[in-house]
């Protein structure tokens, strides 16, 4: 579902934002539209968004589990 998919770029983007990802600044708009065309080709089913959102949460975890080690 679309509200699915949007969910699941919402969470990309954060996460991709405070890792810094959409650098340099002059190029973070261009890279965000590419990762929104990929992750909105058609097909995608309930369970792929999902697992994908899955993915995208253990990563998250993992870098909060990261930054807590150093503190």
């Amino acid at each position: 579902p679309q509200e699915e998919l949007e969910g699941l770029i919402v969470h990309c983007e954060h996460l991709l934002e405070t890792g810094n990802y959409f650098w340099p600044p002059e190029r973070a708009e261009a890279t965000r539209l590419t990762m929104r065309s990929v992750l909105t080709k058609p097909g995608w089913t309930a369970d792929e968004v999902r697992t994908m959102r899955g993915m995208i949460r253990t990563m998250g975890d993992v870098r909060r589990k990261r930054v807590q080690k150093t503190d």
